[in-house]
């Protein structure tokens, strides 16, 4: 690997930083997880739900969306 002229690393702490980084399945994982906060359905149900457990028909009604919209944003 080349450096240029005024770089300069510190072994131990990139050593430590490639022993703590999850693996692949992992991250996979997560970004699996994460991509709910990419739609902005699924972010206003679970905003509807942080308060309480809510049922489809609540969550339609307070987010002025019909029944089947919700069921369809909860399975993307």
């Amino acid at each position: 690997m080349e450096m240029c002229d005024n770089c300069a690393y510190n072994q131990q702490v990139l050593d430590k930083i490639k022993n703590e980084i999850p693996d692949t399945e992992l991250t996979n994982e997560l970004a699996d997880m994460f991509k709910v906060f990419g739609d902005n359905t699924r972010i206003r149900i679970l905003w509807a739900l942080f308060d309480k457990e809510l049922c489809v028909f609540d969550i339609a009604e307070k987010l002025e969306m019909s029944q089947s919209a919700i069921a369809i944003s909860s399975k993307l």
